[in-house]
């Protein structure tokens, strides 16, 4: 038995020999695979993102390995070389040129031959990544032309809409980089959501606008042209700016008709416009507009009336009616604040202004600074503003002598100076207690000369305020009010080095440690009643003095009010004063006065009049203008 396997054996073995000689040949021999050429095969398309590394890509190869080259010209950015392994052709990089589909030719080689391939590639941009539009309202038969904006990849291949108000589409813009909408809308439409989808090869995306299209109505105001102001007697000016706004990208372009018959369209800047006889005369606005009137030389007290707000968005209310003495605001309606952000100066110098405006929505404004500034006649409920955004409330009611209401719920969390916020407010004396001011730096002046002002405010969150100087010079506290001031703020960790003026103000004699306690632990000074001498001017221009002069005839010194202490050094003004008149200390150095007689005609101008003693230097405002006789 064992001798018939072993012969087996013997038999079996030249073919096993055969068979592996066979194999070896076959498969390139004993030197590995080199003997056979590579076989690539052909991917679907390959698609990648311009300048955004690619997952290096390795075709697949049915022939042989070995290779010794991988060749291509490929998309800017891309490279093809032979894998680690050498079996077969990778393509790696990172693509910086858009580039269709197109068909590259790959070539790999070894030893025994090459495989050529036709690859598809394309390279596409990054998908589009729309940002949401803000808000808009549209006027039936108004051209529209708005512009998303495109963080992501531009070239795009289709906008989208699926529904837009009549009279608007979408379309791909000029530069394919983002989604345009433009048309003439024709019919009015209530406030909606519309969803805009931007297409490229690289993907897509959508981003919502809401869109409200209106019938548009006028602002119309009522003017009478022989009031005194820079134009003839028989004529208007209107001040506009092309750019004046708090929304973005606002840009003037309205219509005025004049109430006369005249209508002027597509205007930009101020307009002029004359009458055949000075009158009182209706003008209507319409279109994209900023109403404002300039410090100097304008015609403010020309305009009487506000008959109607139109409804127009605003785009700032910045010196709107500054100056408007005669103002009345009519209007059943409101003005749409929506977009402003700055009401600085709004109403100042209005000073018979007294409307109703307690509904207007101010949620959005940031600063009131000068609001009613000299708005001697202003005493409306606005208590139920809401001025949470409000940052700026500087000298807002200075000079409002009648202002006294009830404004204690005001948030003015975000309140950052309320320098001078009282400043002269004769009949202003509300209970604020409650107020947070945390966020405040600045309350100098911000009570001075405020007579009737008699409140604990200890209560308040002090802590931030770096400047007090002046608060309460010149008003009236008591020493229950005082004392109670005192003790609540020496019970917070305050600025160090606070200069605070609490005018004649005497505390009594049980806390005078706490006044102690300021100054010695926190470095206060403090001016009240027990040093009543030791403190800078305190200078305002007495109500009702006439400053309006003329040529050749001698004015009367014309003498500043001085609430602080005396023994001034030096009286100036920021601007030289019409030609004639001079500033000079009063002879018994205790204020300013100006004198003189004008030389010269000189439009109306705001001066700034400086009162400076040695303990330090007030600043108030006066107008003056020299007229002809």
């Amino acid at each position: 038995m064992l001798s018939k396997t072993l012969e087996y054996k013997k038999q079996l073995l030249p073919l096993l020999l055969i068979s592996s000689l066979t194999l070896l040949t076959a498969c390139g021999g004993s030197s590995g695979s080199s003997a056979r050429a590579p076989s690539l095969t052909v991917a679907t398309d390959l698609v990648y993102t311009v300048d955004q590394g690619i997952i290096p890509f390795q075709f697949i190869n049915e022939g042989g390995g070995s290779l010794t080259n991988c060749s291509a010209s490929l998309p800017s950015g891309l490279i093809i070389d032979v894998s680690y392994d050498e079996t077969t052709c990778i393509i790696s990089g990172v693509p910086i040129e858009i580039t269709p589909t197109t068909e590259y030719v790959i070539t790999a080689v070894n030893s025994a031959g090459e495989s050529t391939i036709r690859q598809n590639i394309s390279i596409v941009p990054h998908a589009p990544d729309l940002i949401t539009y803000p808000s808009q309202t549209f006027v039936v038969d108004k051209p529209v032309f708005i512009e998303f904006t495109n963080f992501g990849g531009g070239y795009l291949t289709s906008c989208e809409a699926p529904v837009l108000p009549a009279g608007l589409e979408v379309a791909v813009s000029e530069n394919q980089g983002s989604c345009t909408i433009s048309g003439v809308p024709t019919e009015e439409r209530s406030m909606e959501s519309y969803i805009v989808t931007a297409v490229n090869a690289g993907g897509s995306s959508a981003a919502s606008i809401n869109i409200a299209v209106k019938i548009e109505k006028a602002f119309i105001t009522t003017w009478k042209t022989d009031n005194p102001g820079a134009s003839e007697s028989n004529q208007i000016t209107i001040h506009a700016f092309p750019a004046l706004g708090d929304a973005e990208d606002f840009r003037t372009n309205y219509t005025v008709d004049w109430g006369d018959g005249s209508i002027d369209s597509n205007l930009i800047l101020d307009i002029t416009h004359t009458y055949e006889q000075p009158g009182i005369y209706t003008v209507k606005i319409t279109g994209s507009y900023a109403f404002l009137f300039y410090v100097y030389e304008s015609d403010a007290e020309k305009l009487l009336t506000v008959e109607q707000w139109g409804n127009q968005q605003w785009p700032a209310m910045r010196q709107t009616f500054f100056g408007a003495k005669n103002l009345v605001i009519n209007a059943t309606d409101k003005p749409d604040l929506s977009n402003v952000k700055i009401m600085t100066g709004m109403f100042a110098g209005a000073t018979n202004f007294n409307s109703d405006i307690s509904d207007w929505d101010v949620s959005n404004v940031e600063d009131m600074g000068i609001m009613f500034l000299d708005a001697r006649a202003f005493n409306q409920d606005i208590g139920g503003w809401n001025v949470s955004s409000v940052k700026n409330m500087r000298h807002m009611f200075s000079h409002a002598d009648n202002f006294n209401q009830d404004i204690s719920n005001w948030d003015v969390s975000s309140v950052e100076t309320m320098l001078g916020m009282f400043r002269s407010t004769l009949y202003f004396d509300q209970n604020i207690s409650s107020w947070n001011v945390s966020s405040v730096t600045d309350m100098s002046r911000m009570f001075q000369n405020a007579k009737a002002f008699d409140q604990n405010i200890g209560s308040w969150n002090i802590t931030s305020v770096a400047n007090k100087d002046s608060m309460f010079s010149g008003a009236v506290l008591t020493s229950d009010n005082y004392n109670k001031i005192l003790e609540g703020w020496s019970e917070q960790n305050v600025q160090q080095g606070v200069n605070f003026d609490a005018g004649m103000a005497m505390a009594s004699d049980d806390y005078l440690d706490t006044k102690e306690h300021l100054k010695t632990n926190f470095n206060w000074t403090i001016y009240d009643g027990d040093e009543p001498n030791n403190r800078p001017p305190s200078i305002l221009v007495p109500y009702g003095s006439p400053t309006n002069y003329r040529v050749g005839v001698e004015i009367h010194p014309f003498r500043f009010l001085n609430d602080g202490f005396g023994m001034l050094t030096e009286c100036s003004s920021d601007l030289s004063l019409p030609t004639g008149l001079s500033i000079t200390i009063s002879a018994d150095l205790s204020t300013c006065e100006i004198s003189g007689t004008p030389t010269e005609e000189s439009s109306t101008r705001y001066y700034q009049i400086f009162a400076t003693n040695e303990f330090g230097v007030d600043v108030t405002g006066i107008e003056i203008g020299v007229e002809t006789n």
